[in-house]
């Protein structure tokens, strides 16, 4: 059983064809990559995915479970976690608090009122766990930071930290190296990797740096004008002629 396929997604806007006829599956275990140029419809493919967006026809299947229109919360509590493309943080809470939030918020499904301003000593066990899912990414020692205080990338690992809150089993990453420094880029990377390899995860990631493709892809999937165009190792990707021609240019291949 797959922990995602996908059989014919299509999700029009008015009359612009966003996905189109979309078939996939991903692998257990796997680091799977969407790659292909803006307007792709790599995005509103995620969205569908993860239930931000239903689509106009087509089925979605979450381990051999029909999810085409369940909410996300349902998907969530399924095994699906997703970080975004731009990162959204609450800017005045901590980074132990952020963590904790996310926590409470796995269990409790939503945002109740009053637990932002709440005590960090009333969360009891989630502290711990907080705690433990900092160290994991990477920002021990930075607990009592404002997010607001944080670099890109260490935002960046505060993103995944949420996103692996919710103790996923397939995890959506849509261009996690989006607005870093080139030096800040293999951290990241490796850290995903890291995290794959720990937790037993299954990834899907949109991302446009070649370098991060070829570092942690072992499937790619090659979108453009909302069709998959292209399926395949990254050294079979490198040799595909349309993909170069379309998105790579000559002499960029994967390989």
């Amino acid at each position: 059983m797959k922990p995602l396929e996908t059989h014919g997604v299509t999700k029009r806007f008015g009359s612009l064809v966003a996905v189109d006829n979309v078939s996939i599956a991903v692998e257990e275990g796997s680091i799977t990559m969407i790659i292909g140029p803006n307007g792709a419809g790599k995005t509103t493919f995620f969205n569908l995915v993860s239930g931000v967006l239903y689509p106009d026809s087509g089925r979605i299947y979450l381990y051999g479970v029909d999810v085409t229109y369940k909410p996300l919360h349902a998907r969530t509590r399924m095994g699906l976690g997703r970080s975004f493309q731009n990162i959204s943080l609450f800017p005045y809470l901590t980074v132990l608090e952020s963590v904790v939030l996310a926590l409470a918020f796995r269990d409790f499904g939503r945002i109740r009122p009053g637990m932002l301003v709440r005590p960090l000593a009333s969360y009891g066990e989630y502290v711990e766990e907080a705690l433990s899912l900092i160290e994991t990414v990477g920002l021990k020692g930075r607990e009592h930071y404002l997010v607001s205080r944080l670099n890109q990338a260490d935002q960046r690992k505060l993103d995944l930290a949420l996103a692996i809150a919710s103790k996923p089993r397939l995890l959506l990453l849509d261009e996690p190296t989006a607005g870093l420094a080139l030096e800040e880029i293999p951290a990241i990377t490796k850290l995903i990797g890291r995290l794959r390899d720990e937790l037993k995860l299954t990834i899907l990631m949109v991302e446009h740096k070649i370098d991060v493709v070829r570092e942690l892809a072992e499937w790619v999937i090659v979108m453009n004008e909302g069709r998959v165009i292209a399926e395949g190792t990254p050294e079979e990707i490198s040799r595909n002629e349309e993909v170069n021609r379309i998105y790579l240019g000559e002499g960029a291949g994967l390989g």
